[in-house]
């Protein structure tokens, strides 16, 4: 939609989720061709933010098993689900709502709550202290490279998922 909307030419699915990620102003940037800091990026940002806003799950489908997972940790005494996502705080709220599991989850940090988006540890360490963990308690269940190195870098034990987004060999 957002390349579209500029006079630029639709890629593939299979090309755009090799961008997913980093964030949404970074994935509108490769999409486009564009550096990062383009000002460029900031009207096809908000072009795919509106949409996707408007549009929360017309692409979104469950990995195998993720809901029975979550059905399972949510009858866990003392189990405490978080989110930390790299997607907009706006778009993650959109999703999860429109997926009927916003409640599920304690603590929601999202892409743009901090200066620092995953890989950097960051993120992960903000979901501990809302959360009040320690980080031993914690564990990132993650279906990409910057979750993992989120992870790692956070000294918090990681599971990673191979979900499509990401090859099992680009996890690892």
């Amino acid at each position: 939609h957002a390349l579209t909307t500029t006079g630029r030419a639709a890629l593939p699915g299979s090309v755009v989720v090799r961008f997913v990620g980093d964030g949404a102003r970074v994935l509108c940037a490769r999409a486009a061709q564009l550096s990062e800091t383009s000002e460029e990026v900031d009207r096809l940002y908000d072009l795919f933010v509106a949409y996707y806003i408007e549009h929360p799950i017309d692409f979104t489908r469950w990995a195998p098993g993720a809901q029975e997972a979550l059905d399972e940790l949510a009858q866990l005494p003392d189990m405490a689900l978080a989110i930390c996502t790299n997607k907009p705080r706006v778009t993650a709220e959109a999703v999860l709502s429109a997926l009927g599991v916003r409640t599920r989850f304690r603590v929601l940090v999202a892409g743009g709550d901090l200066p620092e988006k995953k890989p950097a540890p960051g993120p992960l360490l903000h979901v501990a202290k809302l959360l009040r963990v320690d980080t031993n308690n914690l564990v990132m269940v993650g279906d990409a490279p910057q979750d993992i190195e989120c992870a790692r870098r956070a000294r918090v034990r990681s599971v990673a998922v191979v979900s499509g987004f990401s090859s099992r060999e680009r996890i690892l």
